[in-house]
């Protein structure tokens, strides 16, 4: 008779040959079978691999893990949790830095409600529309390249403004298809 054991990961039930013989798991039983582990152990390799690449590589900029090249207007190199990290310090560059990205934001809480926006990285900035929610679902819906960020995004408030009905500060309702056309026309 085969000894059936189920994975603690997977939680397929596979013959025993197929697990490590770990009794140092918390339960006293092996836990993960052979494929899980290699899999977890792979996963653990290539983030310590990340972070020895930071290590070794002081010359480069890293922004929440995510590389940013050295043309970049932000750019300083060390290894930062957001692109504001970065910027105080080096503020003068954030102060004077142009080109970014206007995009879109939305929360199922506010049907029909788009944020219009402007940031050097929307990605980072939306991570700061998550702490004030507790589902943490505040979305990017739509993004946008400009030479000049806040040029653009004046542009969009001002001409959402015209069409649509309800506004408050930079939340427009209106259907997303029509803010999309509004930052794509400038």
């Amino acid at each position: 008779m085969k000894h059936i054991k189920i994975c603690s990961e997977c939680k397929i039930a596979k013959e025993a040959t197929n697990f490590y013989n770990n009794k140092n798991t918390k339960d006293g039983k092996d836990g993960r079978c052979i494929e899980c582990q290699q899999k977890r152990n792979k996963k653990l390799n290539a983030e310590t691999n990340h972070i020895t690449n930071v290590i070794h590589n002081p010359n480069r900029m890293y922004v929440n893990g995510r590389y940013v090249p050295k043309t970049h207007p932000l750019y300083k190199a060390g290894n930062y949790k957001t692109f504001e990290d970065a910027a105080f310090s080096s503020f003068e560059k954030y102060e004077s830095s142009t080109e970014g990205e206007v995009y879109i934001v939305s929360n199922p809480a506010w049907k029909d409600w788009f944020k219009v926006g402007m940031a050097i990285d929307a990605d980072d900035r939306c991570k700061g529309y998550q702490t004030s929610s507790p589902f943490r679902d505040y979305r990017i819906e739509y993004r946008k390249e400009f030479k000049d960020r806040r040029s653009a995004e004046s542009t969009a408030h001002r001409r959402l403004k015209r069409i649509c009905n309800e506004y408050e500060g930079e939340w427009f309702y209106t259907n997303i298809n029509k803010v999309i056309e509004v930052i794509e026309s400038i």
